[in-house]
């Protein structure tokens, strides 16, 4: 049996756009791996001059970008020097707004701050008054679990303590990811012990972010412990195992045209948090993929960029 994953790319008429969908026909052996193929073939194809094209064209000029901030210190490994820095993208000569720390996505085992997915998030929210820290965060199998999620707690503590300096308003944080960094996000915010190994709480967020995330134990953390990461788990380590945690206002949003089964576990999710007393907004978005529902952000009416910029003003009372 095998696992077939078509991959199409096609540019829009004005050239300034590279659309992806996921085509898949999955059978139950290889799935993982063949979808992680995909995955990592498209976040390639990111990089080529179509794509690129809408990040070039875009107006930065009202957003300033400070690189490679280390948000860990005192000893640290190797790996944890390399991985563990963040970009801010700050709007220009504004001052106490809100600031989104971000996660990109890739499995948990590959990409960075600087892919293209990861920079237009931040061009895009700190052109509307938002700033964003984009971070790495350590990936499998170089770091294991729960390092990656540390390394977002690790994260949001330094943007507690220092955004201020930058003029954003330490008051008004969010967390936020695409795929992998949604997974992060969640869990980051729902077990309360990694925010609290940085004397963070849940509450000092604002609102969490989640697009198309994996709502369940990880497929990477699975196969981390040598399970089966065809088989839906809920332990310790899945948001589903956590959704009785008092947590912040979530939106939650996922493709109409997204990994199979990505959908469902989110409304799952969705429904038991709402379930156990919290807050959750969802959203199919119509017209979008796996990677597309962020790759098109910088489109004047993209979808996810209205509802993200929308949850955070509307949550910040402006």
């Amino acid at each position: 049996m095998t696992c077939k994953i078509a991959i199409h790319a096609v540019s829009k008429t004005d050239g300034n756009q590279l659309s992806f969908s996921i085509l898949s026909v999955i059978n139950r052996i290889n799935t993982t791996n063949s979808m992680r193929i995909g995955l990592f073939l498209i976040y390639v194809l990111s990089f080529s001059p179509v794509f690129a094209q809408s990040a070039h064209d875009f107006d930065s000029s009202h957003v300033d970008k400070l690189a490679d901030l280390s948000y860990k210190s005192g000893k640290l490994t190797a790996y944890e020097q390399e991985r563990c820095k963040l970009d801010l993208y700050l709007p220009k000569d504004k001052a106490n707004f809100p600031v989104m720390v971000w996660l990109h996505g890739g499995g948990i085992t590959i990409n960075s701050k600087d892919t293209l997915e990861s920079q237009v998030v931040g061009m895009r929210l700190a052109s509307e008054g938002i700033g964003v820290a984009v971070i790495n965060y350590r990936l499998s199998p170089q770091g294991q679990f729960p390092d990656y999620i540390e390394d977002v707690a690790a994260a949001s503590s330094w943007v507690a303590q220092n955004i201020k300096k930058y003029q954003g308003n330490p008051e008004a944080l969010y967390l936020g990811g695409h795929s992998a960094g949604g997974y992060l996000a969640a869990i980051a915010i729902l077990d309360t012990s990694y925010l609290a190994a940085y004397d963070m709480h849940p509450d000092q967020i604002q609102g969490v972010i989640a697009i198309s995330g994996q709502m369940d134990s990880h497929n990477t953390v699975k196969e981390e412990r040598g399970q089966s990461a065809e088989e839906k788990l809920i332990n310790p380590s899945a948001p589903l195992y956590h959704t009785a945690t008092p947590a912040p206002p979530f939106l939650i949003l996922y493709a109409d045209d997204d990994i199979p089964g990505r959908g469902e576990i989110n409304e799952e999710f969705a429904k038991a948090m709402r379930a156990d007393g919290n807050t959750v907004t969802i959203k199919e978005l119509k017209d979008k993929g796996h990677v597309t529902i962020v790759t098109e952000i910088l489109e004047p009416e993209d979808a996810t960029a209205r509802e993200m910029v929308n949850f955070i003003r509307q949550s910040h009372h402006e």
